[in-house]
């Protein structure tokens, strides 16, 4: 057994429900969007998230994973810079049919059905699109998911494959029409709350992984938005 180790981690999005805290992190080079969109919000200078991240990947790259081939896949919905990677083995020195596909916050698994696409810059009618492309794919094509919520009665269920999802996708099966789910995505998420630790994951992660600059006192701040109605100060 040759001994493998661990040199980057791959991200998706900037992540909203955690804190990024890989060494070397690879991301789809679209992250600058999302990076400027929220470094403005949050009032945080530019030089504390441009250039922070080790890799940019750019839409459709290929590139080496040991002896495997990878493309970064563009796969906009749940946010507009996320990125999936579909992988294979390298059978030739062009990438040729992929064997696993990682598609982050985009399609869940059969029986969870998708992410949602309200946060900032996301798109039901991207999501439908990127979920027909990944569907397009041949039908033994493994998909791993990004996050798996299991009904009772199932246990934990890292991947599905193609076939499995276009016929029993709880949202998006083949037989879904792009209007069909776009309703009922864009009232599904309007009922949904925000993630706990959405306002510091969002300005930890667009640093990478970084805390702020201290201030003249020397502390680090993290900012929690606040809008009071009807209140003076």
């Amino acid at each position: 057994m040759p001994a493998y180790g661990i040199t980057n981690g791959m991200e998706p999005i900037i992540h909203s429900i955690f804190e990024l805290a890989a060494p070397d992190i690879c991301i789809g080079r679209r992250v600058g969007i999302v990076q400027a969109r929220f470094g403005e919000r949050y009032g945080i200078a530019k030089d504390e998230y441009v250039n922070v991240f080790d890799r940019l990947l750019d839409d459709d790259e290929v590139f080496g994973i040991g002896d495997l081939e990878a493309r970064a896949l563009h796969l906009p919905g749940h946010a507009p810079d996320h990125m999936g990677y579909m992988i294979g083995f390298k059978y030739s020195a062009r990438f040729t049919r992929p064997k696993n596909v990682f598609v982050g916050d985009s399609l869940f698994n059969h029986d969870v059905g998708s992410a949602r696409c309200d946060f900032p810059g996301g798109s039901a009618r991207d999501m439908f699109a990127t979920t027909r492309r990944l569907l397009n794919l041949p039908e033994d094509t493994k998909i791993w998911t990004g996050h798996d919520y299991p009904p009772a009665g199932r246990g934990p269920l890292a991947a599905t494959n193609v076939a499995r999802q276009r016929t029993e996708n709880k949202h998006l099966a083949q037989n879904v029409t792009e209007a069909e789910f776009v309703k009922w995505r864009e009232e599904r998420d309007s009922g949904l709350g925000e993630p706990r630790l959405m306002h510091s994951a969002l300005q930890v992660n667009i640093r990478a992984g970084g805390m702020p600059k201290p201030n003249k006192d020397g502390d680090r701040l993290l900012h929690t938005p606040i809008r009071m109605q009807g209140v003076t100060w």
